[in-house]
């Protein structure tokens, strides 16, 4: 009997060892294209660098962020379509992490030329936006859409057939403390809400892990 016991001991053991390891989130966007010969974060392509201004009026480029867990959307003030809510979706994130500094929300107008940081302000307002882990940032509209465009592969173009005259992704972006690409989700599904909440939590332990 005793034999047996230590044969399922064992076998336990290696089964609990071939288990796969604790889930990664994928990086987005290899350096060459092609195959990967492996995962390191140093074969992705990282966010550009970025000169903008937020809603106090303040400089705010990447090194004022690094090392924070970054979740960015793309909205406009006078949006009368998708924005608000995509704006008070994003306000979920904002509550399920309020009170941790390690998380940034930030939210790029794609309508800079209107969207002023006093118009900003007025927008923080509106959502009862946390200006300390949420930032909207406006800038020249040059850069900003080289940015969206290039930077984070998204869409954002003026198209007078969509509402406010701005067509722009829908989708939330996931990056690391580095500025890798790690995760995209629908705004408008609360699906994707949820399980970016759940990568944000998981990114968290993994940058805490790499220290």
């Amino acid at each position: 009997m005793r034999k047996y016991l230590i044969i399922i001991v064992l076998v336990a053991i290696g089964v609990s060892a071939c288990e796969p390891n604790e889930k990664r989130l994928p990086y987005y966007y290899p350096i060459v294209e092609g195959e990967i010969q492996s995962n390191l974060p140093g074969d992705y392509e990282v966010l550009p660098d970025f000169r903008l201004v937020n809603q106090n009026g303040d400089s705010i480029g990447k090194e004022d962020i690094k090392g924070k867990v970054i979740v960015a959307d793309f909205v406009f003030t006078s949006c009368p379509g998708i924005c608000p809510t995509l704006t008070s979706h994003m306000t979920q994130i904002q509550e399920a992490f309020l009170k941790d500094d390690k998380v940034q929300i930030l939210s790029f107008s794609v309508d800079p030329s209107y969207d002023t940081p006093e118009v900003l302000r007025a927008y923080v307002e509106k959502y009862e936006i946390d200006t300390d882990r949420w930032m909207l940032l406006t800038g020249e509209k040059e850069k900003m859409y080289d940015l969206i465009q290039n930077g984070f592969r998204l869409s954002a173009y003026e198209d007078s057939l969509a509402p406010g005259g701005i067509y722009h992704d829908q989708r939330f972006v996931l990056l690391d403390g580095s500025f890798h690409f790690r995760g995209y989700y629908f705004g408008t599904k609360q699906e994707d809400l949820d399980q970016l909440k759940e990568d944000i939590s998981f990114l968290k332990k993994e940058m805490e892990a790499a220290k």
